[in-house]
């Protein structure tokens, strides 16, 4: 995929929309590959909810299907590439509310708020290209709950309203995130200007590995 010659942009419009959206506008399942280059823009994209989430092996059922965002991209059981493009201002929704049960018990409910631009419950690596401006409950970017490499590119000026402002990390030990060049490379991978409560830049939970 996504236009290694001309260009291509997936605009999901998201000040005009008249409908909730509960999918991802790219949704990459059953060990599909996906490659992203320059002259790809996915922008404008909101999400509220997830009818698709049951997929992924670990979390099933109400927990992902609450959860899991990725307004552009979710990933479940497959990879994504990224050499170049844009992936900027997507949203997914940030609201928690409290269901309060006839017993008395709480139940709190996340509504899409992991992963403003892309969830992971795959691989997903970075060559280049740019990540900003997304905004989620849980990495204002990405939500990782498997692996994700970085090599080289920028994220920056995500917003998370709890923790990590470019990237936050599960608490699944198969939850892990690599960091550095590869090879020779002189490239690098550049943090700016995210923003959140706790870990602006990443937060990786208790037994999830940054490398």
């Amino acid at each position: 995929l996504i236009s290694e010659k001309g260009t291509l942009t997936i605009d999901g419009n998201r000040d005009n929309m008249a409908v909730t959206v509960i999918g991802s506008s790219i949704f990459v399942t059953d060990s599909a590959t996906v490659n992203i280059h320059d002259g790809a823009v996915i922008a404008n994209n909101a999400k509220d909810g997830n009818e698709r989430a049951f997929i992924c092996t670990r979390y099933t059922g109400e927990w992902l299907a609450q959860r899991a965002g990725g307004a552009a991209i979710l990933i479940l059981n497959g990879e994504v590439n990224m050499y170049g493009g844009i992936i900027e201002n997507n949203w997914s929704r940030s609201e928690r509310t409290v269901e309060v049960k006839e017993d008395g018990t709480e139940t709190w409910h996340e509504h899409a708020g992991c992963g403003g631009a892309i969830y992971n419950c795959g691989n997903f690596n970075m060559y280049g290209g740019i990540i900003r401006a997304n905004e989620s409950l849980r990495g204002g970017a990405i939500y990782n709950d498997e692996i994700v490499r970085l090599f080289a590119g920028e994220i920056s000026e995500n917003i998370s309203h709890s923790y990590g402002g470019a990237i936050a990390s599960s608490s699944s030990t198969e939850a892990q995130m690599f960091i550095g060049t590869e090879g020779e490379s002189d490239n690098k991978m550049v943090f700016r200007k995210n923003v959140a409560e706790t870990g602006g830049a990443l937060y990786s939970n208790t037994d999830s590995a940054i490398v």
